[in-house]
């Protein structure tokens, strides 16, 4: 029977992660050797404007804002057609961009305006009007995932579900990336050696010194950032007083452009290392740009 109640709902924008997250369970590696553990020269210390739009080397290889948007539209468009053919009538949920920029929040607050305002908060993400999934009985949830049905109204399941279809089907004719989660792998690469990097490790020691000047003691940015003391409903007197110092200590010691400009190094020495794969997953990425485009005006 098709008309079964519906039990409960696709979380359409994360399915893509999923089945991205899935190709890579076991063997997969993409930092640097030993070899390469030297903290390499910063060339030009960078002068960020607006943090909002500023990108890391890395960023280049990824989908992001109105790029991740059109192809998670694509996939659900995809996905509905598949599910229409199984006799599910779905209308995918309206996506709109994120609200933050890629790297806004990556060195922790910046804006002074925004922690006077706001604290350590992000209201335009908590406040954000969710777009309504459409709601699946457990056949179209089977058809969706692959998992439990292989067969429906005569018709074979797409082998790992419309979800798998759907993916397949938005990279057909794109040249084949060898390693689908190299770029995230990389980039959390850099992330982690820039935090130990001896010149990201002494402003941090000169935030923290600062920091205790104003009475608050932290050992690095994201330790105030995720202090558990601000998890009540609303910002509290002090989380607002934190975040002010936060911000002027990162002014003062040149926090926030150090540690992007390290990181830019480290991510650029990965690009240089794995420059042939991800020449691969940029044609890959461009290819299903293209062809999101090709659906979008279908």
């Amino acid at each position: 029977m098709l008309n079964r109640p519906v039990t409960s709902a696709l979380p359409w924008k994360l399915a893509a992660v999923a089945v991205a997250a899935a190709l890579c369970v076991s063997g997969c590696s993409g930092s640097d050797s030993a070899s390469d553990s030297g903290e390499p020269a910063v060339d030009t210390m960078l002068s960020i404007q607006d943090i909002k739009k500023f990108a890391l080397p890395l960023d280049a290889y990824k989908a992001i804002g109105e790029q991740d948007l059109a192809l998670d539209q694509a996939r659900n468009r995809l996905l509905s057609d598949c599910l229409a053919r199984f006799g599910f009538e779905v209308e995918p949920p309206r996506l709109t961009p994120e609200v933050l920029g890629e790297n806004q929040k990556r060195y922790g607050i910046t804006d002074p305006n925004r922690a006077a305002q706001y604290g350590y908060r992000e209201p335009e993400v908590e406040q954000r009007e969710r777009p309504k999934e459409p709601e699946l009985s457990l056949e179209a949830q089977a058809v969706v995932t692959g998992e439990g049905q292989d067969t429906l109204a005569g018709q074979k399941v797409p082998e790992g579900g419309c979800i798998a279809e759907a993916r397949r089907k938005l990279a057909e004719g794109a040249p084949q990336a060898a390693d689908p989660e190299l770029v995230n792998q990389l980039d959390q690469d850099a992330r982690n050696r820039t935090e130990q990097d001896s010149r990201v490790r002494k402003v941090f020691a000169e935030w923290s010194a600062c920091m205790k000047e104003s009475g608050y003691d932290y050992s690095g940015p994201m330790d105030a950032n995720n202090d558990r003391a601000f998890s009540t409903p609303k910002p509290t007197e002090k989380e607002f007083a934190v975040a002010v110092a936060d911000v002027k200590c990162k002014q003062r010691t040149n926090l926030v452009n150090i540690w992007a400009s390290v990181e830019t190094a480290y991510q650029q020495r990965h690009i240089e290392r794995h420059k042939s794969a991800l020449d691969g997953i940029s044609k890959n990425l461009q290819a299903q740009l293209a062809k999101a485009a090709q659906l979008g005006k279908a």
